[in-house]
């Protein structure tokens, strides 16, 4: 058996192995080794195989095709791919001439999993579809653990290739196998599949369902800790795309210490590069940056180049983002010049936006059109749903009204079918805003429209909704009203603890105007002090701040906050120091000021 089972412990398999070697039966010993190496890789340390392989006389090791096969998979393991394919290769050819075909499709499958590691998806796929497959279709390949490895391994490669419909009907076929065999760690396996994807298709009940029931085997079974991590970074994207940023953000730290005691390379990246993306979403930037730092420095520490496509398009929306559509633009093109077509069709998506954002509206319809459709093939509602509601923006700005209202009925109807209110990939706030206010006006969902409006744009759409105020229609404008003393109620509680100040009053107006990010309120704040030790808010400090960004001069601010021209000369000297933006580096004050809002868009304190 390859999995764990009721019948065979990793001990007893090691046990019987190491039997059959000391009576001299090395043929039998290394036949039965590889039958069950990864089983015992999941379970034991990689020297612990190491050591059995040294013990076999050294004619056997250049002679036995299972040895051959032993030592690919330890190369494998240790970081040396090449080396690893080429004994899997010769191993599978004394195989097949020895028709020995279990053999010869587990050393496809091990191919398969070193060019998945190595994200190079089409050769991965090729093995399975093309090799592992047919030997299982012609009844040479008879282990029911090759069609259950098989399956799993199909189910996270087409998941890749953005085939989700196709994932899951893999995983679900390995589960029903695994049931029947009672293989405890493939069912987990198939289980946290089917959660990852079900996350992927907004079914976050489905999800959640399939991730409880992978939770009770963890407790009831021991499952290795690269199978452990597989149910964690499951749980993560559930969390995130659920908007539960602290239960994600603290799973995510879990997940890169356990990622970081294993061996493998693609897990590690992955961690630093996730906690980038739940701080983007969470509105900080500046950690968010930090940590894509940390993936590029680590990639060029490792050498592991296959992952730049995916970092720069991480970093390429962050600039979106920070309204930094030049460094975007960049970022995006590095991304998308050795994407494969599942990564180009997301990655484009980033570019359309830029060009939306440019009003370069033609360009970016055809690179929507064009990932919709692919989406749309693949089953991946989720992010149908946010390429419609951009196609609807370009619609809008197109003064395309047939087009608009059709993406629209597609985009909020999936989300009222789902019961969501927002989509995790590409939310842009404005173009989020711009479409919801033109829903408004047409009376589309209309209860899914304010409840956006209210709970995930906030006071990115007090913009849109002012201008809502004069509109012909009086219920529009009624509407409008009531959302937006909604939204500015929630910034009044953020500033409920600061006493009745010109202070207090200028800070609630900045954010009821949406020039300063009440998400993001609390961190300015806390950072933002001339008392640190004490923690004690200077909400005169934060005001000025907060109207200096914005284009304020020194006597308007003085003016509104009451206080001396020489207080407000005093406290924008402070708040340079404070990020660190001296006098000498800079042509002249223009300049300074410039970098001083460009620091605070990016810190994610100003839209």
């Amino acid at each position: 058996m390859t999995y764990a089972s009721r019948s065979n412990s990793p001990h007893r398999v090691l046990a019987q192995i190491l039997a059959l070697q000391e009576s001299g039966k090395h043929e039998q010993a290394s036949k039965l080794l590889a039958q069950h190496v990864l089983y015992l890789l999941e379970h034991l340390d990689l020297q612990v195989i190491q050591g059995i392989i040294i013990d076999f006389p050294p004619t056997l090791l250049h002679e036995n095709a299972d040895l051959r096969y032993l030592e690919g998979i330890l190369y494998a393991r240790s970081g040396q791919p090449q080396e690893a394919m080429h004994l899997l290769e010769r191993a599978q050819f004394s195989y097949t001439y020895a028709k020995r075909y279990n053999e010869v499709a587990r050393c496809y499958l091990e191919l398969a999993r070193i060019y998945h590691s190595r994200e190079q998806y089409r050769m991965a796929y090729h093995y399975l579809h093309e090799e592992v497959k047919p030997l299982i279709a012609a009844g040479q390949a008879t282990e029911t653990t090759l069609r259950i490895q098989c399956y799993l391994h199909m189910a996270d490669i087409v998941m890749e290739m953005g085939r989700i419909s196709s994932s899951i009907a893999y995983a679900q076929q390995a589960l029903t196998l695994c049931i029947d065999i009672d293989d405890y760690t493939g069912q987990f396996r198939a289980l946290v599949r089917i959660a990852s994807t079900s996350i992927q298709l907004g079914n976050y009940r489905e999800a959640s369902q399939h991730i409880q029931e992978a939770r009770a085997m963890l407790e009831n079974y021991s499952m290795s800790t690269t199978i452990q991590a597989r149910l964690l970074n499951a749980e993560i994207h559930l969390y995130w795309y659920q908007q539960r940023q602290y239960e994600a953000l603290a799973h995510a730290q879990e997940y890169l210490q356990l990622v970081d005691q294993q061996t493998g390379i693609q897990p590690r990246l992955y961690a630093r590069i996730l906690l980038g993306n739940l701080n983007r979403d969470a509105g900080d930037f500046t950690q968010a940056a930090a940590w894509y730092t940390a993936t590029r420095r680590l990639i060029e520490e490792i050498d592991y180049n296959f992952y730049y496509p995916w970092l720069n398009a991480q970093q390429a929306w962050l600039y979106v983002l920070q309204g930094n559509l030049e460094l975007a633009h960049l970022h995006i093109s590095r991304g998308l010049q050795n994407a494969d077509l599942g990564r180009a069709m997301s990655f484009q998506v980033i570019l359309a936006v830029i060009y939306l954002l440019e009003n370069k509206l033609e360009g970016a319809q055809h690179l929507l059109q064009e990932s919709l459709d692919f989406y749309e093939q693949s089953g991946d509602h989720l992010s149908c749903c946010a390429i419609q509601m951009h196609l609807a923006y370009h619609a809008s700005r197109a003064y395309n009204s047939i087009g608009f209202l059709t993406y629209m009925e597609k985009a909020l109807g999936w989300l009222s079918d789902q019961q969501l209110e927002r989509f995790p990939h590409w939310w842009h706030s404005t173009i989020v805003a711009t479409v919801c206010s033109q829903a408004l006006l047409v009376g589309i969902y209309p209860s899914l429209v304010e409840r956006i409006f209210v709970n995930h744009l906030a006071e990115a759409g007090i913009g849109v909704l002012t201008g809502l105020l004069s509109a012909d229609g009086v219920d529009i404008r009624l509407q409008a009203s009531r959302l937006l003393e909604a939204i500015t109620g929630r910034s009044a509680q953020l500033l409920a603890h600061l006493a009745t100040t010109p202070a207090k009053r200028e800070l609630l107006q900045l954010m009821q105007q949406g020039l300063l990010r009440a998400d993001s309120y609390r961190r300015l704040e806390q950072e933002l002090t001339t008392s640190p030790q004490r923690h004690t808010p200077n909400p005169t400090l934060v005001a000025v701040y907060g109207l200096y960004v914005n284009g304020f001069t020194r006597a308007q601010i003085a003016e509104r906050l009451e206080c001396s021209l020489e207080n407000v000369r005093n406290y924008i000297t402070f708040i340079y120091q404070h990020f660190e933006l001296s006098a000498d580096q800079f042509p002249n004050r223009s300049a300074r000021r410039k970098q001083l809002t460009e620091v605070a868009r990016m810190r994610g304190f100003i839209y």
